[in-house]
């Protein structure tokens, strides 16, 4: 165990005091009334348990990886790395700020995997105006805007997501400088410069999810496993599971989460037959392509036929499928695709994807 590790698991027994982070079930009907299963691989390893796996950056072997974004400021001063620093970290759950003309200080408070908390170092000093910023906690940073004279920050702003996909904006904080900036993702942590004051700042974040129009009928009703909204972030797939006959009857993921954790989402359909096929994606493979066809049964229209291609870790296409009987009206999506959305009743009656642009 490394001193860092052993430091973060006293630090953890020593915070026991702080509220764990954890999301309830109720939290996760309020998104879409799908009840999920946490399942969460458990691990023998109590640092597991306790932090997740240590997370990397640029590790394309994740469908949805964390990616540094270069800071916006000042180049002098003392650097800082709340990532590097922590390195378990999921997302955050608050962040203080101190502001005159210019930020002053910064304080973020994290998550980890397992659902505690860690406060990062103060970075700058604590003058002016003092704010908290307390997430929900199915809310996330959207994006950072902010201003820079060139030589510090000055003003910050930022814009959260939370349940019905709700903007939130704090801020402005500070006063205008001669410079704008901004960061545009699924914020994890935080990195820059600072000295008496905040002097530049940059993110670690995941692309945000681009939701595709849906294909199908109207019927059933409304499901996305709370992809949006998943605290840990889902960063790919592990399994699909579909049943089907001449059409799609069932449809089951189960996602891969930030910090090394599997989610199983809940089964969407509800006439399962015993035709079952399930498809393992390994370390590596990314789902980049889902084809299908839809089609009437009777008065509505429904999912009659799907296929699924991943790319494997070697760069090989192996298409699965299809599944079910073909239709009039042919689809595809593609991209690197990390979810589903849509309407189910019986069957699979409309499907869309969530996929991420890296």
């Amino acid at each position: 165990m490394s001193l860092l590790t052993a430091y973060l698991l006293v630090l953890a027994i020593s915070t026991a005091s702080s509220k764990p982070f954890n999301l309830t079930q109720e939290d996760q009907i309020a998104v879409d009334n799908d009840l999920l299963t946490d399942d969460v691989k458990d691990s023998t390893s109590s640092q597991e348990r306790v932090l997740g796996s240590p997370i990397k950056v640029d590790d394309d072997t994740m469908t949805r990886p964390i990616r540094k974004v270069e800071s916006q400021g000042g180049s002098d001063r003392i650097e800082f790395d709340d990532f590097e620093l922590l390195q378990y970290v999921v997302g955050v759950h608050s962040i203080n700020i101190s502001y005159t003309d210019q930020i002053n200080s910064i304080t973020v408070t994290y998550v980890t995997a397992g659902g505690l908390l860690f406060s990062g170092p103060l970075h700058g000093k604590i003058s002016g105006t003092p704010i908290n910023i307390t997430l929900g906690p199915m809310q996330h940073i959207r994006m950072v805007e902010g201003q820079t004279s060139g030589q510090f920050v000055n003003q910050l702003t930022f814009k959260t997501v939370g349940p019905g996909n709700n903007m939130i904006q704090y801020g402005p904080y500070g006063k205008e400088g001669s410079t704008k900036f901004s960061f545009e993702k699924h914020v994890i942590a935080f990195h820059g410069r600072s000295s008496d004051s905040l002097d530049s700042i940059g993110i670690y974040g995941l692309s945000p999810l681009n939701q595709s129009a849906a294909k199908g009928g109207s019927g059933g009703s409304g499901f996305n496993d709370g992809l949006p909204l998943r605290i840990p972030p889902v960063v790919g797939i592990h399994t699909i599971s579909i049943w089907n006959g001449n059409v799609i009857d069932g449809l089951q993921i189960e996602f891969v989460t930030l910090g090394g954790g599997t989610l199983m989402g809940a089964q969407h359909g509800k006439a399962f037959s015993n035709n079952m096929t399930k498809i393992t994606l390994q370390e590596g493979d990314h789902l980049v392509a889902v084809e299908g066809t839809v089609d009437s049964n009777g008065s509505i229209i429904i999912i009659t036929q799907l296929s699924f291609t991943v790319q494997q870790s070697t760069g090989k296409l192996v298409k699965y499928g299809p599944f079910g009987m073909v239709g009039n009206v042919a689809y595809n999506f593609t991209g690197r695709i990390v979810g589903f959305h849509g309407f189910a009743g019986s069957q699979i009656d409309k499907i869309g994807v969530f996929s991420v642009n890296n």
